[in-house]
C-alpha cells in the first residue's frame, strides 16, 4: 500500500495541480476503509466499476472514467501521469467548482463530475449517432457482398453500443442506489459533517442534484437502446436480403440440374439406339424422325414435370414474402399506435363509422405520409370484430 500513485489535486478555488498519493495516505486523510481504496483500483482507475461511496470524511466516486476521493477542501483525480497536463474534462471540473463558490465544495465537485460524466456520454452518443444512421441507409443493398460486408459492420456497431449502454446503466444504477438511501444522501454532505452539524432535510437538495443528472443519463440510454434496436432490425433485414440471393443462386442451379435431368433423358434413348446391334429397325425411314421426336418430347415432359414442382415452391416463397411484408407494415403502425388509441377513442365518443378513408387520412397527418392500402388492411382486420 505504499506505492505511489500519480493523480491531480484539486482546491477550493478550482486550481488543479499534479502530485502523487499513496493508498496508506488517502486511508489516513479520509478514513476510507482499505477495502474501498482498493476498490478503486487507483492504478488502472478506468477499469474500476462505476461507484459512489459515501465515507466518513470523503466521498469515492468512479463515474464515466473518471476516479476522485473527494473531501471537504479538496479531491484527488486520479488522472494517469501526474507530470502530464491534467486532460480536458478535469479543467472542466476545476472552472466549474471556481464559479460556484457558494455551494459546498464536495456538492460542487459532485455536481461537475456529474455534468462532465452526462455530457461526455451525450457526446458519445452524439457521435454514434449519425455514423449509425448512414449505416443503417446504406445496409439494404441489392449486392449480396455489400450486404454481407454491411451485416458485419452493423454487428461491430451492435457490440459497440451493447457495452455502451452497460456503462450507461451501470452509471444510473449507481445514482437510483443512492437516490434510495436518504443516509447515503446525507453522507455526501462533508462540510456539515466535519462542522457537526447536518441538518436532516438537506438530502433534498442532494435528491433534487442527483434526480437531475440521473434523468439526463436515462435519456442518453434510452437512445441508446432506440439506436440498437434500429440496428436488430436493419440486421434482420440484411439476413432476409441474403437470404433471398441465396435461394436466387439455388434456384439457379435447381434450373441448371433440371435441364442436365431433361437432356439426360434425350441422350439416354440416344445412346440406346446408338448402339451397334441389330433391331431390326434400321431399314425404317422414319426411325430417325420418331426416335429424335420422342426423345425430344421425353426431355420437355421431365422439364415440365420439374417446374410444376418448382412453380408449388414459388408460391411458398411468394407467401412468406407476403408475410415479411406484413410484418414491416404492422411495425410502422405499431409506431403510431398512440395516435391510433386516440382516433378511436374520438370515433367512438361521437358514435361515428370509421372508414377506411377516415383511418387512412388520420395516419398520414400523424406520421406525415400515406400508409399503403395493405397497412390500412391490417388495422382493420385486427380491430374490425363486426366483419363489415
Amino acid at each position: 500500500h505504499d506505492q505511489t500513485t500519480p493523480c491531480v489535486i484539486l482546491d477550493r478555488n478550482g486550481a488543479l495541480s499534479p502530485s502523487s498519493t499513496t493508498v496508506a495516505t488517502l486511508r489516513a486523510e479520509t478514513g476510507a476503509p482499505l477495502r474501498d481504496l482498493l476498490h478503486l483500483n487507483l492504478d488502472h482507475a478506468s477499469n474500476a466499476a462505476p461507484c459512489v461511496l459515501p465515507r466518513d470524511r470523503a466521498t469515492l466516486l468512479q463515474l464515466g472514467g473518471l476516479t476522485a476521493v473527494v473531501g471537504d477542501d479538496r479531491a484527488h483525480f486520479f488522472d494517469g501521469d501526474a507530470s502530464a497536463e491534467p486532460r480536458a474534462a478535469l479543467k472542466r471540473i476545476g472552472a466549474a467548482v471556481e464559479s460556484d463558490a457558494e455551494t459546498p465544495f464536495e456538492l460542487a465537485v459532485l455536481e461537475a463530475i456529474l455534468s462532465e460524466v452526462s455530457s461526455s456520454f451525450a457526446r458519445r452518443r452524439d457521435l454514434y449517432e449519425p455514423v449509425v444512421q448512414r449505416q443503417l441507409r446504406a445496409a439494404p443493398s441489392g449486392d449480396d457482398d455489400a450486404g454481407v460486408a454491411g451485416l458485419h459492420r452493423l454487428s461491430a456497431f451492435d457490440v459497440a453500443l451493447q457495452r455502451f449502454e452497460a456503462e450507461a446503466r451501470s452509471t444510473l444504477s449507481v445514482l437510483e442506489e443512492l437516490l434510495a438511501s436518504d443516509e447515503d444522501m446525507l453522507g455526501l454532505l462533508l462540510t456539515e459533517k466535519c462542522a457537526g452539524k447536518v441538518d436532516h432535510e438537506r438530502h433534498a437538495e442532494v435528491e433534487l442534484l442527483l434526480e437531475s443528472y440521473h434523468r439526463r443519463l436515462a435519456h442518453v440510454s434510452a437512445d441508446i437502446a432506440e439506436l440498437r434496436g434500429r440496428i436488430t432490425i436493419a440486421q434482420d433485414l440484411a439476413r432476409v436480403t441474403i437470404d433471398l440471393h441465396r435461394n436466387h443462386i439455388i434456384k439457379f442451379n435447381l434450373y441448371l440440374s433440371m435441364s442436365a435431368v431433361g437432356l439426360a433423358a434425350t441422350t439416354s434413348i440416344a445412346g440406346i439406339f446408338g448402339m451397334n446391334l441389330v433391331s431390326g429397325i434400321e431399314e425404317s425411314p422414319t426411325a430417325f424422325v420418331v426416335v429424335t421426336a420422342g426423345s425430344a418430347l421425353v426431355g420437355a415432359g421431365v422439364v415440365a414435370g420439374l417446374h410444376a414442382v418448382m412453380r408449388q415452391a414459388a408460391e411458398i416463397e411468394e407467401r412468406a414474402k407476403l408475410a415479411a411484408d406484413d410484418r414491416l407494415a404492422l411495425v410502422a403502425l405499431l409506431e403510431n399506435m398512440s395516435s391510433v388509441e386516440s382516433f378511436f377513442d374520438r370515433a367512438q365518443a361521437q358514435d361515428v363509422l370509421i372508414t377506411r378513408t377516415a383511418l387512412a387520412d388520420m395516419l398520414e397527418a400523424e406520421s406525415g405520409h400515406a400508409p399503403s392500402p395493405r397497412e390500412v388492411d391490417i388495422l382493420f382486420d385486427i380491430f374490425d370484430q363486426s366483419g363489415d
